[in-house]
């Protein structure tokens, strides 16, 4: 009975050795898988530390690269600028000595702009006082007006005559020139002999004698007479007195082109002034 005890609890005793020899196998082998799965994981790890830093070698060198590429442009844009910046002085050097030059031309230039400007003045009023006196004025109104910014007269300040002004003070000198020696009929406005406006049609002998015919009412006569230019308004007004028959009968004629001769006043005025006083 002790014998079977003894063997009994032998046998029990390598059961239990047996089941802790299978669990520590078992351990054994999950430790060792979970080893070999963090040598692989560990593996893993180190190939992609070594393929990033690879990638970030290769990245360092082509930066490198770049930033080699990059300080060479750099160096050359540079010497580039050296040498525009030597281009830049002698240039700025040339137009400093161009400016002086330059400086002087306009003094000498304003100096003789000055006296272009007095001398085509002066001309100006020569031209202004000329119109002013010539009876064709009241033909053609204000057309000395133009010479009021060159004259600096009236509302207008004196400013440089241009080119456009000197063309147009010659062609208006060449006007009058033309007009002066010219034989015409023109509808124009007068002042007759009660003082008041009327458009009458007025036969020019040049710039010596102005002589009208002024419509009347129906069934009267027409009006003849001579005119006086007056430089102050630039305006023709009837003579006070009107011409003897017979001379106006001859303008009355030469208006209606049936004589080739009219009366003329070449002293522009003054002869008429005193012939007003024996007529009629």
């Amino acid at each position: 009975m002790k014998n079977f005890l003894m063997i009994w609890v032998a046998f029990l005793c390598m059961g239990a050795v047996c089941v802790m020899a299978q669990d520590m196998r078992t351990s054994h082998l999950s430790q060792e898988k979970k080893r070999q799965m963090m040598q692989k994981k560990a593996d893993d790890e180190l190939l992609q530390a070594k393929a990033e830093a690879k990638e970030k070698i290769l990245e360092i060198k082509n930066d490198k690269k770049k930033l080699k590429a990059a300080i060479a442009d750099l160096t050359f844009r540079n010497e580039n600028l050296k040498l525009g910046n030597i281009g830049l002085e002698k240039s700025i050097l040339k137009l400093k000595e161009t400016q002086v030059k330059l400086k002087a031309d306009l003094s000498e230039s304003q100096v003789v702009n000055q006296e272009l400007a007095g001398f085509i003045k002066i001309n100006a009023k020569e031209l202004q006082s000329l119109l002013v006196q010539s009876p064709q004025s009241a033909l053609i109104r204000d057309r000395h007006q133009f010479l009021d910014p060159i004259l600096g007269s009236g509302e207008n300040p004196e400013k440089f005559p241009s080119m456009d002004d000197i063309t147009q003070m010659a062609d208006t000198l060449f006007g009058e020139i033309k007009a002066s020696g010219e034989v015409k009929i023109t509808m124009t406005d007068i002042i007759d002999r009660q003082g008041r406006e009327q458009k009458a049609r007025v036969l020019t002998l040049g710039n010596f004698t102005g002589i009208y015919m002024l419509k009347k009412a129906s069934g009267s006569k027409d009006e003849i007479g001579f005119l006086l230019y007056s430089d102050q308004s630039q305006r023709f007004f009837a003579l006070s007195r009107l011409p003897s028959s017979g001379m106006a009968a001859k303008m009355a004629a030469y208006f209606k082109g049936e004589s080739p001769d009219v009366p003329m006043d070449i002293s522009k005025g003054g002869a008429l002034r005193q012939l007003t006083h024996q007529l009629n």
